[in-house]
């Protein structure tokens, strides 16, 4: 999302989320290696995020936290940041994209025929 603009789309986002990550590879239109992540957002309105969650595999649970800068231009939301925890236990980047679906509701998919693919989806806390 080259150019997203930062405070200007933000208001959308502002609050509580609990939000899903899965990543996935696609080798010849078969789903391989998913990996999944849930986690608790904070969007603030000064355009920063924050949160915590859990990595989830096959072998267990690891907790992360994060913190991150908030890009967001019409639907389109983004946080970049750090990340400190999950597998492997180390500080690492932080990146979540997703797409606002209607009043507190995000998701995305992207599943190309071969290659990374990921589904997100957030629902806003009252």
């Amino acid at each position: 999302m080259p150019g997203m603009a930062g405070a200007g789309g933000l208001v959308a986002f502002v609050g509580q989320w609990s939000c899903e990550y899965y990543g996935f590879d696609v080798v010849n239109g078969q789903m391989q290696n998913p990996v999944g992540v849930q986690f608790q957002m904070v969007v603030q309105q000064n355009g920063m995020a924050y949160g915590q969650g859990y990595d989830v595999g096959p072998s267990g649970q690891y907790p992360f936290s994060f913190q991150g800068q908030v890009q967001a231009q019409g639907q389109e939301f983004m946080v970049q940041g750090m990340m400190q925890g999950g597998v492997g236990g180390m500080q690492a980047q932080f990146m979540f994209y997703s797409v606002l679906q209607g009043p507190g509701q995000m998701a995305a998919n992207h599943s190309p025929p071969n290659g990374p693919g990921f589904s997100t989806r957030c629902m806003k806390s009252a």
